[in-house]
């Protein structure tokens, strides 16, 4: 049998539609797919005030970059693009709405271990969210340094990663929010102070596999009435 597999090395039977670990929209065939928007080269300029550095990392939901903020002193931003594999005007205008949605949630979020929320934008059929940028390595990549070296983690110093990431925890529960996806590769330790800082909140994820579902159940509906 063959499998497919996530931008993250998850292995999924054939014919998934998204990935059985983390969720991530799978890559498959569809006739309705057009044009998906290629790669923004670096010294892209968006709404004439975000100007492209390069590219950081690309899922299933689209690319994240990161980008200077002319409009706040050349600050370092996140942005991130959500591209549905359908791109279709009903799946723009459905993953705008779900856009949206996610950025009130995330606007309402202020914790310092959190990356501060900017705005959205569209820019032609490109979608956007602006994130704070935090400097740093993430703590996927904080192991495989140590194990290229033949080393881990002490007990230590996961217990006490453990204990700096329950406030954080903590407050979005509170809030009513789920992480969605709490993984070494989401966790960074921000390299002024060595906090752990947690991002990708899973929402722009959860945005691509809202909108893949509802586009599908909206083709179903449609094929039953025809």
């Amino acid at each position: 049998m063959s499998l497919i597999t996530c931008s993250k090395g998850h292995k999924n039977p054939d014919g998934s539609r998204f990935c059985f670990a983390c969720g991530e929209p799978l890559s498959v065939p569809n006739v309705h797919t057009v044009g998906v928007e290629t790669e923004l080269p670096p010294g892209t300029r968006l709404r004439d005030r975000y100007v492209i550095r390069h590219q950081l990392g690309q899922g299933g939901f689209g690319r994240t970059y990161l980008a200077e903020d002319t409009g706040r002193f050349n600050e370092l931003v996140v942005l991130k693009e959500l591209t549905p594999s359908d791109q279709g005007t009903y799946a723009l205008q459905k993953a705008e709405e779900l856009f949206q949605r996610e950025a009130g949630m995330m606007h309402k979020l202020q914790h310092p271990q959190i990356p501060r929320f900017g705005e959205i934008f569209r820019d032609g059929r490109r979608l956007f969210l602006v994130q704070e940028y935090i400097e740093g390595k993430n703590y996927q990549s904080l192991l495989d340094d140590r194990l290229a070296i033949g080393q881990r983690f002490s007990e230590a110093e996961i217990i006490q990663l453990l204990r700096q990431l329950l406030p954080v925890l903590s407050y979005l529960h509170r809030q009513g929010v789920i992480h969605r996806d709490i993984s070494p590769d989401n966790i960074i330790r921000r390299a002024k102070d060595g906090i752990p800082v947690l991002i990708d909140l899973g929402g722009v994820k959860q945005i691509a596999i809202d909108v893949a579902t509802q586009v599908a159940q909206t083709g179903l509906t449609q094929a039953h009435y025809i």
